[in-house]
């Protein structure tokens, strides 16, 4: 069983989940992903836009990393499959698509992981959306769709595609 610590300032993610104690490990992840990436923004304008400006460069660091696997699943899985279909936009969207229904289940508030907002935001927003914005789409949608606004899902599904495919037409 592991020994619970109590957490005597508490990070980002303690307070989103509102936990008083945590294990050891989840505190060595809190002090690593929490309050080192936490600046505090109490009354300090300097404090609020190094946050900020920290948050953009988690997404850029994030996304290059997201590219760069982009880039190589795509490699892989034309010399694997041919190059007559894009299976290499297919599987990334499919596989992105999971890895961040999966990451977003885990890290949500009820979830098993406990990461701090600046953690979700560079995996979520930064690597997930630089692999595949497609992952971004399809969990929007389906957050729309589990709230019941099917109708607002659909026209996301609709518009989306339909209004990519006219501009990229129309770029084109």
């Amino acid at each position: 069983m592991r020994r619970q610590i109590e957490v005597k300032r508490r990070c980002a993610a303690c307070l989103v989940r509102g936990q008083r104690k945590h294990s050891r490990y989840a505190r060595a992840v809190c002090n690593l992903l929490g309050e080192s990436f936490i600046l505090r923004a109490e009354n300090n304008q300097s404090n609020r836009d190094k946050l900020i400006m920290l948050n953009y460069l988690l997404v850029a660091l994030g996304s290059a990393l997201g590219g760069v696997a982009r880039y190589g699943a795509s490699n892989i899985a034309a010399r694997l499959f041919g190059e007559a279909l894009p299976w290499g936009t297919l599987l990334v969207n499919v596989s992105g698509s999971f890895a961040i229904g999966l990451f977003a289940t885990l890290t949500d508030t009820e979830g098993r992981w406990l990461l701090s907002p600046a953690a979700r935001l560079f995996f979520m927003i930064g690597i997930f959306g630089g692999f595949t914005t497609f992952s971004s789409f399809s969990l929007q949608t389906l957050i729309l769709a589990r709230d019941g606004a099917w109708l607002y899902a659909g026209l996301n599904v609709l518009g989306s595609v339909a209004l990519c495919l006219i501009f990229v037409w129309l770029g084109h």
